[in-house]
C-alpha cells in the first residue's frame, strides 16, 4: 500500500516509534477518569495553541500477545500521519488494560488531532463524554 504522507511526515512517525520516554514531560491535556470503560476506536485532543508534544498515551484494551496497534491521525479532519501505538504501562489488576503510546517529540500546531485505531479498544465512558481516553505530554508554546 502506498502512503499518502510526505517523507517528512513518515520520518516524524518513525522517530516517534523509537524516541525515548521523557522523564519531565507535563500533561498538557487529558480526559482520563476511574469509571468503567466501554471501547471506541477514536480519541481526540484539541490543542488550543502550538505545543511541543513529547508523548501521547491512550488507555487501550489489548488482546493477548498484542504489542502494538496501528493508527491514523487527522488534523482538523484532514489526514496527517499514521503509525503504531506501542503497548506500555498496564493496570496491575486488569492486565489487558494498558497504555498505547507514541512519542513524537515534535512541535505541533494548534488544532483538533484525532487518533483512529485499527480496531476498537480505546477506553471511553460517560465521565469522558463518550470520548476515548487520551493524555498528551509536553509543553505549550
Amino acid at each position: 500500500m502506498s502512503s499518502p504522507f510526505k517523507p517528512r511526515q513518515l520520518a516524524l512517525i518513525l522517530a516517534a516509534l523509537i524516541a525515548a520516554s521523557p522523564a519531565a514531560a507535563q500533561a498538557i491535556s487529558e480526559n482520563w477518569n476511574t469509571g468503567a470503560c466501554g471501547v471506541t476506536d477514536v480519541a481526540a485532543v484539541t490543542l488550543d495553541r502550538p505545543a511541543h508534544v513529547r508523548r501521547i498515551d491512550l488507555w487501550f484494551q489489548w488482546r493477548g500477545g498484542e504489542t502494538s496497534v496501528r493508527y491514523a491521525l487527522s488534523l482538523n479532519g484532514a489526514p496527517f500521519a499514521e503509525g503504531e501505538l506501542a503497548r506500555a504501562d498496564c493496570d496491575p489488576v486488569q492486565g489487558a488494560w494498558c497504555v498505547a503510546r507514541v512519542e513524537p517529540d515534535t512541535d505541533l500546531e494548534a488544532g483538533i488531532y484525532e487518533f483512529r485505531t485499527a480496531r476498537p479498544g480505546v477506553c471511553q465512558n460517560a465521565g469522558s463524554g463518550g470520548r476515548g481516553f487520551i493524555r498528551v505530554y509536553g509543553e505549550a508554546r
